[in-house]
C-alpha cells in the first residue's frame, strides 16, 4: 500500500492523462487497506483504546516503504487511530473510491466498504454518535440489502447470485496461485471429515450451540454443519461462512466487511447515544431476516446491550469479530474444557 501511495503522490507514475482517475481510485484504495492493516495491528498490540483513551503503545505507523531489517519505534494507540482515521478521511472524500455493487467491484474497496471499516474504528473508540451517523449512511444510500431468510444460507456461496447483496468487502481468491491453501481461515474451520475437508480445528462452544438453538426457526442454525463422523451430541458445530467452490474450501473468498455488521453496530450506538427507539429498530432489521419467530423482535421498552451483544454473537460468529467486542467493551471470558 505504501508504495502504491508513495508512486502516485510522488509523480513517479507517467501514464497517460487518461490513466489519472484510476490512479487516483487504486490510491484511495491503498489507503483504505494501510488503515485497515494498522487499524488490526493496533488492536492486536495495543490495549483498547477506552481503556486510556490511546495513551499506551499500539505499533509503529509506517507510511513509507522500508526496509525488512527496519525497527521502526511504535507510536501511541491514539496516534495509530489518528493516522487511521486520516487515511479513511482521505480516501474517502477524495471521491476516487468506486461506488457500484456489482461483479466488476468484487475484491475492490469502494466507499461503502471504507465508510463500514469507518463505523468500526468509531465504535472501537466508543464515539457512538459518529458510529451512528455512517452507519444511517451506509444503511440509506448505499445499494447493499439486508439478505432474507430465503437467501441467507445459499447467500455465503460466491458464486451465488445474492453473495454481494451484502458483502462490502472480501478477499477474492481465483484460482490456486492466489488462494489461501491450508493456511487459510476455511480450511481450519473445515471438517476433516467432511465432504470438504480441513483441518476441523475450530468449532463453537455450547454455550454458543444452546444460544442458537434456543430459537429453531432461526435460519443461522443452517449455517452450522454436524460432524461427519458423528459425535458432539449429534449437534451442528462446524462453522460453514466459506463453503466449498468445486469441493474445495481453498477456494473460497474470506468476506471482511458485511452489512450485517454495520446495522449490528448502528444499534449498539443507537443505545448507547439514548436513542431506545431507534436501536430497536434497527435491531429488529437484522432479527426478521434471521427468524420467522416474530416473539424474538424487541421493542424501545425491552430492548438491553446484553440483547444486542447476544444478536451480534449469532451474527457475526467466525467472522472475526467476537475477541475484539470482548475486548473493546472490557468483557470478561471464561473458558470452560
Amino acid at each position: 500500500a505504501n508504495r502504491v501511495i508513495e508512486a502516485a503522490e510522488s509523480g513517479k507514475l507517467t501514464d497517460a492523462e487518461e490513466a489519472q482517475a484510476e490512479i487516483a481510485q487504486y490510491t484511495a484504495e491503498a489507503k483504505v487497506l494501510r488503515a485497515m492493516a494498522l487499524f488490526d495491528l493496533t488492536r492486536v498490540y495495543g490495549k483498547p483504546y477506552t481503556m486510556d483513551q490511546g495513551a499506551s503503545l499500539g505499533v509503529p505507523i509506517v507510511t513509507s516503504p522500508i526496509e525488512a531489517s527496519e525497527k521502526p519505534a511504535r507510536n501511541t494507540v491514539a496516534e495509530c487511530y489518528a493516522a487511521i482515521e486520516k487515511d479513511l478521511n482521505e480516501a474517502i472524500s477524495s471521491g476516487a473510491l468506486m461506488t457500484q455493487n456489482d461483479e466488476d467491484s468484487k475484491g475492490y474497496i469502494n466507499v461503502w466498504a471504507a465508510k463500514a471499516l469507518q463505523v468500526r474504528v468509531y465504535m472501537t473508540k466508543g464515539e457512538w454518535s459518529k458510529a451512528l451517523s455512517v452507519a444511517e449512511d451506509i444503511i440509506s444510500n448505499s445499494s447493499y440489502k439486508l439478505w432474507e431468510p430465503s437467501e441467507y444460507v445459499a447467500a455465503w456461496s460466491k458464486s451465488d447470485a445474492n453473495h454481494s447483496k451484502e458483502i462490502m468487502f472480501e478477499i477474492s481468491i481465483n484460482n490456486n496461485t492466489d488462494w489461501t491453501d491450508r493456511e487459510g481461515i476455511a480450511y481450519l474451520y473445515a471438517d476433516k471429515a467432511g465432504a470438504s475437508p480441513g483441518y476441523g480445528d475450530v468449532i463453537v462452544t455450547k454455550d454458543f450451540s444452546d444460544m442458537l438453538t434456543s430459537d429453531p426457526a432461526d435460519i443461522r442454525n443452517d449455517i452450522l454443519l454436524a460432524a461427519a463422523a458423528g459425535g458432539f451430541d449429534k449437534r451442528k458445530v462446524y462453522i460453514n461462512k466459506m463453503p466449498a467452490v468445486n469441493g474445495d474450501v481453498r477456494y473460497s473468498n474470506v468476506p471482511l466487511l458485511r452489512l450485517s455488521e454495520v446495522y449490528l453496530s448502528a444499534a449498539e450506538a443507537a443505545f448507547q447515544a439514548g436513542d431506545k427507539n431507534k436501536a430497536a429498530n434497527l435491531l429488529n432489521d437484522i432479527i426478521s431476516n434471521r427468524t420467522t419467530d416474530e416473539s424474538k423482535q424487541v421493542t424501545s421498552g425491552n430492548i438491553t446491550l446484553d440483547r444486542i451483544y447476544i444478536e451480534r454473537r449469532k451474527e457475526l460468529v467466525g467472522e472475526g469479530q467476537r475477541y475484539f467486542d470482548v475486548m473493546r467493551r472490557g468483557e470478561t471470558v471464561t473458558r470452560y474444557t
